[in-house]
């Protein structure tokens, strides 16, 4: 994984704050306005998800960790925070686990390594499996005179104070500037995941990383945006109620679970939806002003006519909006390399830029995949060593760009050469 130099912005949303105008002469004054920034961002951390709350007062949290990165120094979260928002082994206010899961989760004793939490909310469900690496997380916010809470029927490894559905208490700087955190849903015996919403002034955030549909039927705020995750069940029933202007879902290229048609229509219907994996980290901004559209990086509506998609098993079911790849491959003149010339284009034949290509070379079993991204034009071009064995080896290209998904296969040919 490529570690971050500087704090990346893919993508900034301005939701509109609320004033309080001047009342007239001689009438009692009004609630003071809602000023400084509330930053809610969905970080592009693979195949996973975590999103990072910073309140306008300063203060940090944090909603998951995203998977582990192998080290903490390559942990997407830790860089992301390093690379301007918090230095090193500084306290953030606060860490939520929604569920146990490895995409979830499993990040989070890295982070542990650099940074410190003041509380931590274990949301995950009562009776799930929790391994050494929570035991770890747990301690390590013991160690530094930390706050456990856990749900109320959940304390099996040695509980705290617990918290359940409601407001949660903030420091009284960030509640005195307009701030509110709630907790919409919690875990029990018949429901799982986690909901929280994020509120300033009159503008609102709700981030959903896990559901099922029994605890959505209990969710009927409305938000502005929803910060999500292939784990989240969301129906159209709930999407409906929330009624939200942007829809993000946290999702790797190549995700072990992909996300179904139907879902990724779901989000897209009278929303505008982004998604991690081609938007990168995406930063919702609240503050007085003005609400700004996004343009860049907006998934552009092929989600709703049965798109491709990939399958856990690395097939593909293609769809009437799917890529078109044109390829071509041929090995090089007095060379042991092939090169691969891909152009990747619309349903409607004008260029895919940006849309992201793996090479498959069918000649070796297990040969590693090369990637690519395709320019202005959608052309991508590899080459690759192939040796010199005889015979027209294979080569299979994929392209996807959101849900859309198109595949070519051709034979690499022997060159004519003087």
């Amino acid at each position: 994984m490529l570690r971050r130099c500087a704090l990346p912005v893919a993508l900034v949303v301005l939701l509109a704050g609320c004033t309080t105008p001047t009342p007239p002469g001689g009438a009692p004054p009004g609630p003071p306005p809602i000023v400084g920034t509330l930053r809610v961002t969905a970080l592009d951390v693979g195949d996973g998800d975590a999103t990072l709350i910073e309140l306008p007062k300063g203060a940090l949290l944090l909603v998951g960790c995203g998977p582990a990165a192998g080290s903490a120094d390559e942990n997407p979260v830790v860089q992301f925070l390093e690379a301007g928002i918090a230095p090193a082994q500084s306290k953030l206010l606060g860490l939520f686990v929604a569920h146990t899961s490895g995409q979830h989760a499993g990040g989070c004793a890295e982070v542990a390594q650099h940074f410190y939490f003041q509380n931590l909310y274990d949301a995950s469900r009562p009776g799930s499996g929790r391994d050494d690496a929570e035991r770890a997380l747990r301690s390590s916010v013991r160690a530094e005179n930390g706050t456990i809470h856990t749900l109320q029927a959940n304390d099996t490894l040695g509980g705290g104070t617990p918290f359940t559905i409601g407001p949660l208490e903030l420091p009284t700087n960030e509640s005195a500037a307009g701030v509110r955190l709630d907790v919409l849903a919690v875990p029990n015996a018949t429901a799982q995941g986690l909901a929280l919403r994020v509120g300033f002034g009159a503008q609102s955030v709700c981030l959903l990383p896990a559901s099922d549909a029994a605890e959505e039927e209990a969710l009927t705020q409305a938000c502005d945006a929803l910060i999500t995750s292939p784990r989240a069940a969301l129906g159209a029933p709930l999407l409906a109620r929330l009624q939200s202007q942007w829809n993000v879902l946290s999702i790797g290229p190549t995700p072990p679970s992909p996300p179904d048609a139907p879902l990724l229509c779901r989000l897209d219907t009278n929303a505008a939806l982004l998604t991690t994996h081609r938007a990168g980290d995406v930063v919702i901004t609240m503050e007085g002003g003005n609400l700004t559209t996004p343009t860049a990086f907006v998934e552009r509506g092929t989600a709703c006519s049965g798109a491709s998609f990939w399958r856990p098993d690395g097939t593909m079911v293609q769809g009437p909006d799917a890529l078109q790849v044109k390829l071509e491959v041929r090995r090089l003149c007095n060379s042991s390399q092939a090169q691969v010339d891909a152009t990747v284009e619309d349903a409607d034949g004008s260029p895919s830029a940006g849309a992201r290509v793996a090479v498959r070379w069918l000649e070796s079993d297990g040969a590693p995949l090369d990637r690519a991204v395709a320019d202005a034009r959608g052309n991508v071009s590899v080459t690759r060593n192939l040796g010199m064995a005889p015979g027209e080896p294979r080569v299979d290209a994929r392209a996807w760009f959101g849900t859309a998904v198109g595949e070519a296969t051709a034979i690499v040919r022997a060159p004519t050469c003087a």
